[in-house]
């Protein structure tokens, strides 16, 4: 929505309604209205060694913020 803001490598799970902004960073949101589910380092513990083959992809894409295979961005 318009005037909400996300904090840096702040993941927004598909079809989510973000209606308020999220000033921690490192998280990951969904729901409708969208609510915190979990930190991108729960879920690397949880499945990044399993299940996730590009883990070191995934997290050099959130530290450098220059991966467009992970990260969408869209400026209001």
């Amino acid at each position: 929505m318009y005037g909400v803001k996300l904090a840096d490598n702040t993941i927004v799970a598909a079809g989510s309604v973000v209606t308020k902004s999220f000033t921690e960073g490192g998280i990951i949101i969904g729901g409708n209205p969208a609510k915190k589910i979990g930190t991108c380092d729960d879920f690397l513990k949880k499945y990044g060694d399993n299940h996730f083959d590009g883990k070191k992809d995934f997290l050099r894409a959130l530290e450098n913020d220059d991966d467009e295979r992970f990260i969408k961005r869209r400026e209001y």
